[in-house]
């Protein structure tokens, strides 16, 4: 049974996961740990849509991950880290993962991004897409974990220009990082709600 309602804003440049119990009450944001460059963690109120592929050379060397998810071991590091260590290498910096998922001139499940760089670990659209969302699933499982966010009500909000295809694939990216119970709403009427 639901104990949350949850919104998640996955958006182009930050994302932010808003919820509220069942029962009522006001909403709130949920606080995002990242981590930083330097391998400190803080808190912010949202999640800068930004990836970052760890290069062969750096594994290892970036100090300690989040100990409560496994995206760093894939080789990704996400948020405000991954805009800091970008600014150092850019060809091994993902942004705007929305805008190429909707870009209908490349093929959305091919791993092209970052556009333009050499870095042979590259990702696909609807990859970057999956990461930005199991990151998020990651950060409310290690808030709430007698809450699993699978047993929650989420709405996911998506542009209303997005086409078919843009919205089954982020469906089926929420489905692969976990989100099951939910449903999309496009951003003109999640100003209502």
């Amino acid at each position: 049974m639901s104990q949350f309602q949850i919104g998640i804003d996955l958006g182009t440049t930050n994302c932010v996961l808003a919820y509220r119990p069942m029962e009522g009450g006001a909403a709130q944001v949920l606080q995002i740990p990242q981590r930083m460059a330097d391998g400190s963690v803080r808190s912010f109120p949202s999640l800068p849509s930004a990836i970052y592929l760890i290069g062969k050379d750096e594994q290892g060397a970036l100090g300690q991950g989040l100990p409560w998810s496994k995206l760093e071991q894939q080789g990704y590091i996400v948020g405000k880290g991954a805009l800091e260590l970008g600014q150092r290498r850019s060809g091994q910096l993902v942004q705007s993962a929305k805008s190429w998922l909707s870009h209908r001139l490349v093929d959305r499940r091919e791993a092209v991004l970052p556009w333009g760089s050499d870095i042979p670990n590259k990702v696909s659209p609807f990859n970057a897409t999956q990461i930005l969302l199991t990151y998020l699933a990651d950060v409310w499982r290690h808030s709430f974990p007698d809450a699993p966010m699978h047993e929650q009500m989420v709405a996911l909000t998506l542009p209303a220009s997005f086409d078919e295809d843009a919205r089954a694939l982020t469906l089926a990216a929420a489905n692969a990082a976990g989100l099951t119970n939910l449903f999309l709403l496009e951003e003109p009427q999640a100003a209502s709600y």
